[in-house]
């Protein structure tokens, strides 16, 4: 267990970090900061800590629009960033489009994690995945292994997920593998998908949503 995790990022993903940080007891306390008015990271911390009899855990959170919540932090997570919006036309923007945005929050993010935790390890969440860790690397330039990105996983679940969903099985049964980009880009990688260890070609193909596979060799 550390003894404090600090999460940059109040919104949907930071939140949920929060609350699931705290339940599977990761740290003894828990900083969240976020710049958003009035104050969203109080907000939501109080509201975690008071479920806390429900979820059964006994959580400590510092909370604020100031950074220096994460003095002291062994782990920093960051997921700020401006989300994607509807354009006046209707359509989104691409994480590219935000990047000169999320860029400027970005380096706010590392000053604030240079001046209070300067030793801490990084994963970062917010988009552009790639262009954020790089930029998170030029200005705080830690040490091997002290900073990470995370996209991955996501994608691989979906993957994991809308296979399980056409096959009719479980998602356990499902493996599946992702690479790339965090976007339109991204390439799943259908020869390592596999349903309860079988190609995934017996259960799904081009031709029809769904097929039994091939019966067991006596």
């Amino acid at each position: 267990m550390l003894d404090k995790l600090g999460i940059i990022g109040a919104g949907n993903i930071g939140g949920v970090l929060a609350q699931e940080a705290s339940r599977r007891r990761l740290a003894r306390t828990i900083a969240v900061v976020d710049i958003m008015p009035p104050d969203v990271a109080k907000g939501k911390s109080l509201d975690i800590a008071e479920g806390a009899p429900v979820l059964h855990f006994d959580g400590r959170f510092e909370a604020g629009k100031s950074y220096d919540v994460l003095a002291g932090a062994q782990l920093v997570i960051n997921t700020a960033g401006v989300p994607r919006r509807p354009k006046p036309d209707g359509t989104l923007p691409t994480r590219e489009e935000l990047l000169q945005t999320n860029l400027k929050i970005t380096d706010a993010v590392a000053a604030g994690i240079k001046a209070n935790c300067p030793n801490a390890t990084i994963i970062s969440i917010a988009n552009p995945l790639d262009a954020i860790v790089y930029r998170l690397n030029q200005v705080l330039k830690p040490a091997p292994g002290k900073l990470f990105g995370m996209a991955g996983v996501l994608d691989s679940a979906r993957y994991r997920f809308f296979v399980a969903e056409k096959s009719g099985v479980s998602v356990e049964s499902v493996e599946a593998l992702v690479l790339g980009g965090h976007g339109d880009d991204m390439v799943p990688v259908r020869s390592c998908c596999r349903v309860a260890g079988i190609p995934v070609q017996f259960f799904l193909d081009d031709a029809r949503p769904a097929r039994a596979p091939p019966a067991a060799r006596s």
